[in-house]
């Protein structure tokens, strides 16, 4: 299986320069502080409390995990590069259903991203190849389409007003003629109205894959492509809510107007800047981020009431915790991951937790679940 950190580590290649356009002057951001060079070796309380295998047969062999959500006691895997399917488990890890590919009823041709309608209980599958949105069952059962031909979605959220956050990264033209790009609108629940929100990317840029970008809990939270800001959702549109600072290792507006994409990758993948937020997760207690730098995931905890920064890497060296990607939480303290087998091998070598657990390198990835407190 395919480590999504390495084939998307978030973005697809900037081919030419960029600036992000947005508010700053807000007085309500929170700036959180990160110190890349501490050398302390902060460490969470980690409870491990299941590491469950997801079904391997020839039919629910996963080729790449693109996204991960869970949904009503249901674990739904994305693969858009290679099996090209959604994918669903139930808790135990027991493989239920997948979506077939094709151009028939019923049928998905390039599944590209997946959210679920609370009330009714039912998935909403984009279908990027048809301009798509497929309705199924929480087994994935096909149940109808609307084609919305005029959309592009790369990832999208169903809110509770009936109305679909969308990041899509829509390319058009500025009043003074310079290409902008606009990540982020608001649908009505039919897509025949929109509403930008002010988060603009100027420069020739390609689309960019993000892992995570949208966390929805009590607050509906968000982040775009190469900027440091952390949104909020309010009253329809972007407020900055915090903004994560590493020093000298954030690009300055200056970088993003006259480097390269080429020249900004070199300098995430040598560890000399950050790249931008790809995932975010937050509850009452902790909001955790994972950027790209020196050529793999930095994934932190920031701790609201100490106002301290935990790095998960910390933690998987002094084997609290397998080497995993964390994609969500399953209820509003438990934390889900995905372990690669080989990640979960490396695990077993070093302790006796969880020998019992029979892998192969060719099996599908693993679920972990955990909660965290600090010491």
């Amino acid at each position: 299986m395919n480590n999504p950190i390495k084939t998307l580590c978030f973005f697809s290649l900037f081919i030419a320069q960029l600036s992000w356009i947005g508010c700053t002057t807000q007085s309500d951001i929170e700036v959180i502080k990160y110190d890349l060079e501490e050398t302390k070796d902060l460490l969470l309380n980690i409870e491990i409390l299941k590491i469950i295998s997801l079904e391997t047969t020839e039919g629910s062999l996963i080729g790449n995990t693109s996204s991960i959500k869970f949904f009503n006691g249901k674990y739904y895997v994305l693969d858009k590069k290679r099996t090209k399917s959604l994918f669903v488990f139930d808790k135990e890890g027991k493989f239920i259903n997948k979506t077939q590919r094709g151009l028939g009823p019923g049928e998905v041709n390039e599944p590209y991203a997946v959210t679920f309608d609370e009330h009714s209980g039912s998935v909403l599958l984009h279908d990027q190849g048809i301009r798509a949105v497929h309705t199924l069952d929480s087994d994935l059962k096909y149940l109808s389409t609307k084609r919305n031909k005029d959309v592009y979605i790369k990832d999208f959220y169903k809110l509770k007003n009936d109305r679909f956050l969308v990041y899509h990264m829509i390319i058009e033209e500025s009043n003074l003629g310079k290409m902008e790009y606009n990540p982020y609108s608001l649908y009505t629940n039919d897509f025949s109205t929109h509403k930008d929100l002010d988060i603009r990317l100027q420069g020739n840029i390609t689309s960019q894959d993000l892992l995570s970008p949208v966390s929805i809990n009590d607050e509906v939270l968000f982040v775009s492509p190469w900027n440091y800001n952390i949104y909020q959702l309010v009253k329809n549109t972007a407020k900055v809510r915090y903004r994560m600072d590493f020093g000298k290792f954030n690009f300055s507006d200056k970088d993003l107007s006259t480097k390269s994409g080429n020249e900004m990758w070199e300098m995430v993948h040598a560890g000399i800047k950050v790249g931008s937020i790809g995932t975010i997760i937050k509850n009452d207690n902790y909001l955790v981020s994972i950027n790209v730098f020196n050529g793999e995931a930095l994934t932190y905890f920031h701790s609201f009431s100490s106002n301290r920064n935990f790095k998960l890497k910390n933690c998987i060296e002094n084997d609290l915790i397998p080497d995993c990607i964390i994609w969500g939480m399953t209820d509003h303290d438990t934390y889900f991951g995905v372990i690669e087998p080989s990640q979960l091998l490396q695990f077993q070598e070093g302790n006796d937790r969880f020998s019992n657990l029979v892998v192969t390198e060719n099996d599908n990835p693993l679920i972990i679940l955990f909660n965290v407190s600090e010491q």
